[in-house]
């Protein structure tokens, strides 16, 4: 879990700024801003797991401790590899649950 610098954490903050823009773009009717806010929703989405996977591989990496083992990040292929667990368990909302927002 990651509080932002307010100590608010950044489940909360995306949770709370998806449901906004959400509730703003509803009633879009134009399809280029459509088109455009589905792009941008989507650039968004991959841009905060790639930023989450880089700090799950930072964590792990200096919990290690370093020495003669690689950084996990040498290892993994993908994004996500070594580091799976179940969304709810580790306090995350499962996808199931963002779809409903």
């Amino acid at each position: 879990m990651w509080p932002d610098s307010r100590g608010v954490l950044w489940r909360d903050v995306l949770r709370e700024n998806a449901r906004k823009e959400f509730e703003d773009a509803r009633f879009e009717s134009d399809p280029e801003i459509v088109t455009r806010l589905l792009i941008g929703g989507r650039d968004a989405v991959q841009s905060a797991l790639d930023k989450l996977a880089e700090k799950q591989r930072e964590q792990i990496d200096k919990e290690r401790g370093g020495g003669d083992q690689r950084p996990v990040s040498e290892y993994a292929g993908t994004v996500g590899v070594d580091l799976a667990v179940p969304a709810t368990p580790a306090g995350c909302m499962s996808m199931a649950d963002v779809f409903k927002l």
